[in-house]
């Protein structure tokens, strides 16, 4: 039987390396490169029955008579060698027969003796080894039974014989159709290729197509009979295939070398698609090529989620870009005010004060510092998202960064009647390193949202060190835990996740964002840390985040004041705020008897007074003065004053108590006010005997006094402000330093003035209308260049956007130093000094160690007290009443700018505009003109005359509303 595959005979020579093609006579015609090396001495032209015995048979070998030549397996022996063939025969369509076959190892030490590697065999599916090997065993048995029933035909009797020979014919009916089988089963397994999902070439040398599968013909669309012969890359390449790539193909072809890329393709139809195509080259075994083979997968649906991917990464870093744009104007507008108020802030504190009057304002200052670091905070989002955010690792005092969460919080605390207090171990360092400004901002995120979700009861947080801690490697905890309403246990998962606001029962405050969790927990696992949260819903929630620091060994505790000998009596009824105040009394060393019984506390006082013990303090709370025993209290203090002339009562009240606050004890000697803080009330140390801190020190500006003198002589200064607001402020603060400036209100008026005198110091505000600071800058340094001016002033900047990036463009745009808005006394003077001494500029704490928060006045009313609180009642009555005299004009102006068109001019109005009304109270008119500066440009025209026709209308009601609120006042 004729063979019907149309495989060249060379592709199918390289498949059997060990094959005889030999004629019809016998004669051997061709001979297989691999069969050759195994028997040197076979040779065409020679019979081939001449070199090989049929195993176990005298038979010849084979035997072209015999009926069904190609389903029979053959086991050819060897006449010279010991080595024994197995093959199938397959006649040729030229009349040849072809005997593929290979060596049939026993074992692995047989290969070795024939001296055989991987280069004599053909690559192809192992499981056709398994079928021949199957299959001669079966042969093999059927031989055996075949001597066995002729054994018995010899020795049976004839009855026996006829039955052996029925017995035989079923036994040869059953090997035939087994042999059937499997040249069935060879038929699939060379179809193997055809048949792959991955579209399969061979071509030769050249690199031209000598045949292709099924997968092929129906990715490309193309048939064998139309790209035989031709390269497949003339036909499948097209307009965006990439050159790059396919000049590394052909190069690596020209060098017989394979490669694995991925490219793309066009079909017959013109369908773009893309592959990844893998090309490795055969060789014969004189290591000549002779094909290569290509694999190719198609990759086109991964390939478009790519694109989809990368379309939406650059859809998101655009709108990151436009997010961090945002955030700095933002943080610009917010800036600029919180600049006057901080800075009349700042000078108010160098004003002579009482007591509560300097408490107040400190927090007024601390809150309006928190304003300036959230904004920061907001900006770091996104650095901490995106890995570009860094920790500040640097010295803090952990009680004083305490004390200013207090100071922060007890006011939200106090306003719902809440306990509030934070209770640091008595035996905690107090001076650590470690970025104690990110540690403040977690602390008051967990404290405000503690208070945030407790109607009543209290919050409470406790600092100390865990029991995994150690001298080596301290980790300090912080426990925030609450009384309010809890967490359900289904969410806890959720809090931290970014935007997540957890609706909790019975609460209306969902204010916010939904990030401080998450920022905090970010924050957290950057300090190398974790936070863990409890909560039972109805009852309470704590956090408790632990935090790794280091101790800071080269500052040793400041000493206490000598009070080491004294006694006190504490009857305290709370648990908490008595711990507290023992925790106080133990930080500065003194021994104490605490009581929660008040009968006890007294009558431990009695006893101490008959024993004539000196009880130097008796502590105990403010409603503890309305007691059963209230009518003996003032005997009582009366004789232990009379027995110690020291001894001192100490009354501990809530921040809101009227009486406290009016002084209207008779037997008071001090009042401390909850929560108690370490070290900025200054109460404890007044009332310990410990000396009194002088005023220059309470101001937590840390600025000079009016009477010092920081500078070793005079500076002639111009400042550079468009703000009314802000030129008063810096006008104030500069006198203060000795120092009257000039005053240019934008930077074309600087830049005249210094062609007129000759400055020291230029304090130039970066965004100003006319012309900006920047612009300003280089215009002077150019006047200098040219030798038109005697002197190259020194130049700060001073700007309310906060991006890093804002200090270089500063820098070079040719200014010296930089101040960052709200500016701070001690920036002003650091940075005139560097001046003097023509210093390169340095970064300034308003940049650093801001963290506070504070808002706008809500009405004109609350605006006017303000600038009460702030100037005096004659200046705020001067300051409204300019106000109210502007206004009109203001609507003139705004006037004028619409009927022109000038879209530039109108959107500047709305800035200025919108400052001076957020500064005094006048928000609805506010939020009008911050739209005005937005959208001005972009609005059609009949839209923005409806914008500003209601614009005009809220300036006549604050007209109304401001010269109402002079006359009352006046």
């Amino acid at each position: 039987m004729k063979s019907e595959s149309n495989i060249p005979f060379d592709v199918l020579e390289r498949f059997f390396p060990f094959n005889i093609r030999f004629g019809s006579d016998y004669r051997i015609v061709s001979l297989g490169p691999s069969i050759r090396k195994l028997l040197p001495e076979l040779k065409l032209g020679i019979n081939v029955n001449s070199l090989f015995v049929k195993e176990r048979s005298k038979f010849l070998p084979i035997d072209l008579s015999l009926p069904n030549l190609d389903k029979k397996l053959y086991l050819l022996k060897s006449v010279e060698k010991d080595l024994t063939l197995r093959g199938q025969l397959t006649e040729m369509p030229d009349g040849s027969f072809f005997l593929a076959a290979s060596p049939w190892v026993q074992s692995p030490d047989n290969l070795v003796s024939l001296e055989l590697d991987f280069a004599d065999f053909a690559v192809h599916d192992p499981i056709l080894d398994l079928l021949n090997v199957i299959q001669s065993e079966r042969m093999a048995s059927g031989e055996i039974k075949a001597l066995v029933n002729k054994l018995s035909q010899q020795k049976a009797s004839l009855k026996e014989a006829n039955h052996s020979l029925e017995e035989q014919n079923r036994t040869v009916l059953k090997t035939q159709q087994e042999l059937e089988k499997q040249a069935s089963e060879a038929r699939k397994l060379a179809h193997v290729a055809s048949r792959t999902d991955n579209a399969v070439v061979i071509t030769n040398d050249r690199g031209e197509t000598e045949w292709v599968n099924e997968s092929f013909e129906k990715l490309t669309e193309f048939n064998l009979d139309e790209v035989k012969g031709i390269p497949p890359g003339r036909f499948l390449q097209g307009p965006d295939t990439d050159q790059e790539t396919v000049t590394q193909m052909n190069e690596s072809l020209k060098n017989h070398e394979g490669f694995n890329v991925e490219i793309v393709n066009y079909s017959k139809s013109g369908k773009k698609y893309w592959i990844q195509i893998e090309v490795q080259p055969i060789f014969d075994k004189k290591s000549t090529l002779t094909n290569f083979i290509a694999v190719e997968t198609d990759i086109t649906a991964q390939k478009l989620t790519e694109e989809r991917l990368n379309a939406a990464k650059v859809k998101a870093e655009l709108a990151n870009a436009a997010m961090s744009e945002f955030l700095a104007t933002v943080s610009h507008e917010i800036r600029t005010p919180m600049n006057g108020i901080i800075g009349m802030l700042e000078i108010l504190m160098d004003t002579n004060l009482e007591r509560d009057q300097r408490n107040y304002i400190s927090m007024i200052r601390v809150s309006s510092e928190s304003l300036v670091k959230i904004i920061n905070d907001v900006l770091d989002l996104s650095k901490i998202q995106s890995d570009r955010f860094e920790l500040e690792v640097k010295p803090f005092e952990l009680r004083k960064l305490t004390d200013e969460v207090v100071l922060l919080m007890s006011f939200a605390a106090t306003k719902k009647k809440l306990d509030f207090e934070i209770l640091v171990h008595t035996e905690l360092p107090n001076n650590w390193i470690g970025d104690g400004s990110r540690l403040r901002q977690i602390l008051i995120n967990l404290v405000g949202n503690a208070i945030k979700f407790t109607e009543e009861g209290s919050v409470e947080v406790r600092v100390g060190t865990t029991d995994e801690s150690s001298e080596e490697s301290p980790i300090v905890y912080f426990e925030v835990s609450d009384t309010g309403i809890g967490i359900p246990s289904e969410r806890l998962n959720d809090i931290f996740k970014p935007f997540t606001q957890l609706e909790r029962f019975g609460s209306h405050n969902q204010q916010g964002t939904g990030l401080g969790l998450s920022i905090c927990s970010q924050l957290i696992n950057m300090m190398h840390g974790k936070i863990e949260v409890e909560s039972t819903y109805g009852q309470g929630t704590r956090f408790r985040v632990e935090v790794p620091f280091e101790i800071d060994t080269k500052k040793r505790p400041k000493p206490g004041s000598s009070i080491f000998d004294k006694k006190a009596i504490t009857v305290i009824p709370d648990s908490m705020e008595r711990e507290v105040i023992e925790n106080h009394l133990k930080t500065k060393g003194m021994k104490c008897r605490s009581f929660e019984n008040p009968k006890e506390g007294f009558d431990c006082l009695r006893e101490a007074i008959q024993l004539k013990e000196e009880i130097k303090y008796f502590m105990l709370s403010e409603n503890l003065l309305v007691h059963s025993e209230g009518s003996n209290i003032e005997e009582i203090f009366k004789q232990a004053r009379e027995q110690n002339e020291t001894f001192q009562v100490i009354v501990i009240a809530r921040a809101t108590s009227k009486a406290a606050k009016n002084q209207n004890y008779p037997f008071y000697y001090e009042i401390l006010y909850r929560p108690l803080t370490y070290e900025a009330s200054g109460g404890i140390h007044r009332a310990m005997g410990a000396p009194e801190i002088p005023d220059s020190q309470k101001s937590l500006s840390g600025g000079i006094t009016k009477q010092s003198k920081p500078f070793d002589k005079s500076i002639i200064v111009l400042l550079v402000e468009d703000h009314p607001i802000n030129i008063q402020q810096m006008t104030i603060l500069l006198k203060r330093l000795g120092i009257i400036p000039d005053i240019a209100r934008n930077g074309l008026e600087a830049v005249e003035a210094v062609k007129k005198k000759v400055y020291d110091v230029l304090l130039m505000d970066c965004q100003m209308p006319v012309m900006d600071g920047m612009e300003a800058t280089r215009e002077i340094r150019k006047l200098y260049s040219k030798g038109l001016l005697v002197k190259n002033p020194y130049i700060i900047a001073i700007t309310a956007f906060a991006l890093k990036g804002d200090r270089e463009k500063c820098l070079e745009a040719g200014m010296n130093n930089y101040i960052s808005k709200p500016v701070y006394k001690k920036d002003v003077i650091d940075t005139l000094k560097a001046a003097l001494k023509n210093e390169k500029p340095g970064v300034s704490k308003s940049n650093l160690n801001s963290n506070q928060t504070n808002k706008y006045p809500l009405d004109a009313e609350s605006a006017f007290k303000k600038l009460c609180s702030e100037l005096s009642l004659e200046a705020a009555l001067t300051l409204t009443q300019a106000l109210i005299k502007m206004l009109p004009s203001k609507r003139q102006e705004l006037e004028q700018f619409f009927e022109t068109d000038a879209r530039e001019a109108i959107s500047r109005f709305g800035h200025s505009m919108k400052s001076i009304c957020r500064m005094n109270g006048l928000q609805e008119l506010a939020e009008l003109t911050a739209e005005l500066e937005y959208s001005a440009k972009d609005l059609k025209e009949q839209d923005l005359e409806v914008l500003i026709k209601v614009i005009q209308r809220e300036i006549k009601c604050a007209e109304k509303d401001l010269t109402d609120l002079v006359q009352t006042h006046s």
